[in-house]
C-alpha cells in the first residue's frame, strides 16, 4: 500500500471515529432535551440539524473515501452512486447554510435592543423551522439535477466533462451543464459566506463593546449573563473561522475542477478530506462550548457507569 493512500486511509479513519460519536451524541441529547422538556429552542433546532447534516456527510462521503484508499473501488451501483452523491452534495450544500444560519441567529441574540430589533428578533425566532425547510428545499433542488448523471464507472461513457469521486462518477452531458451547476454552487457558497463573514464581524465587535463596558459596571447578575452569552457567540465565531477555512480550500480546489477537465482524482481527495474535517470539528466545538449539552454529559456518564456496574454484578452472580 503506498505512503499517500495510507496516511489518506488512516486520516479518514481519525475523522470517521471522532466525528460519527460526536455528532450522534448531539442529535441523542438534544432528543433527550426535547422528550423531557417537551421543547427545544430556535438554537438547539438550528445545532440539531447542523449535526444531523455532519453524520449525513461522514456517512456518504468519508466512509467510501477511506474504503477507496484501502484499494476498494466503485463501490456501489448507479442507484447507489445516486444515493450517495445527492446525500453527500445536499448535506454539504446545508453544511454551510446551517453555519451561516447559525452566525446570523447569534448577532440577532446579542444585538443590543431596541423597539424595532426586539419585534424583528421575535419574528425571526418563530419562524426558524420554516427558514432550515426553505434551505433543505433549496438545497435538495440545486443538486437534485445531478441524479441523473451520477454512476458506478466511466468506462462505457466517452465525455471530457466528469468528476471522478473514485468510488463513483459524476458524468455531465456537457460542458454547459457542468459549469452551471458548478457556477450555482459557487454563487450559494459566496453568498451565504458574506452572510457569515458580515455576522460574525458584527458578533465580535458587539463583545469587544461589552467587554470594555463590563469593566465599568457593578452588576454581577448582568456579568454573568453576558459572559454566557459571550462564551456561546465566540463558539460561533470559531466555528465561522473553521468553516471559511475548510471549505475556502474545497472551493479553491473546485474552480481548479471547473478550470480543469479530467482533473485528477487526488484533487477530489482533497476537496473532500477538508469538508469533512468542518463536519467532525464542528461536533467538537459544540460539545466543548453548548452548556445543555455539556450538563446533560455531566447527568448521563454517572448513569452510564452505575448501569455497567449492575450489568457487571449481574454477570458475576449468574
Amino acid at each position: 500500500m503506498e505512503l499517500h493512500l495510507l496516511l489518506e486511509a488512516v486520516g479518514y479513519i481519525i475523522l470517521i471515529v471522532i466525528g460519527i460519536p460526536g455528532n450522534l451524541t448531539i442529535l441523542i441529547l438534544f432528543a433527550h432535551i426535547r422528550i423531557s422538556t417537551k421543547k427545544l429552542l430556535p438554537i438547539d433546532l438550528i445545532l440539531t440539524n447542523l449535526a444531523f447534516v455532519n453524520v449525513i456527510t461522514i456517512l456518504s462521503e468519508a466512509i467510501p473515501q477511506c474504503l477507496t484508499a484501502f484499494g476498494l473501488h466503485r463501490l456501489f451501483s448507479d442507484v447507489e452512486c445516486m444515493i450517495v452523491i445527492f446525500s453527500f452534495f445536499s448535506t454539504r450544500g446545508m453544511s454551510i447554510c446551517i453555519t451561516s444560519l447559525l452566525s446570523c441567529y447569534q448577532l440577532i441574540i446579542i444585538f443590543p435592543h431596541s423597539s424595532k430589533i426586539t419585534i424583528f428578533k421575535n419574528n425571526i425566532l418563530k419562524r426558524v423551522f420554516q427558514i432550515i425547510s426553505l434551505l433543505w428545499c433549496f438545497n435538495i433542488f440545486i443538486y437534485v439535477w445531478i441524479l441523473p448523471y451520477s454512476y458506478s464507472d466511466a468506462e462505457s461513457f466517452e465525455s471530457e466533462n466528469i468528476v471522478d469521486l473514485e468510488y463513483c462518477v459524476i458524468i455531465f452531458p456537457n460542458y454547459s451543464y457542468f459549469m452551471t451547476i458548478g457556477a450555482v454552487r459557487i454563487f450559494r457558497d459566496f453568498l451565504f459566506l458574506i452572510l457569515m463573514v458580515i455576522a460574525s464581524t458584527f458578533i465580535v465587535l458587539i463583545l469587544y463593546r461589552h467587554n470594555r463596558n463590563m469593566k465599568h459596571t457593578l452588576n454581577s447578575s448582568r456579568i454573568q449573563s453576558d459572559s454566557t452569552e459571550g462564551r456561546v457567540a465566540k463558539g460561533v465565531v470559531t466555528m465561522v473561522v473553521m468553516y471559511i477555512f475548510f471549505y475556502g480550500v474545497d472551493n479553491i480546489f473546485w474552480l481548479y475542477t471547473l478550470c480543469i477537465l479530467k482533473a485528477s482524482p487526488e484533487i477530489s481527495d482533497m476537496r473532500t478530506f477538508f469538508t469533512t474535517c468542518y463536519s467532525v470539528f464542528s461536533s467538537v466545538i459544540i460539545i466543548l462550548m453548548n452548556k445543555k449539552i455539556k450538563r446533560a454529559l455531566k447527568l448521563a456518564i454517572p448513569c452510564i457507569k452505575s448501569q455497567s456496574r449492575e450489568n457487571i454484578v449481574s454477570h458475576v452472580q449468574i
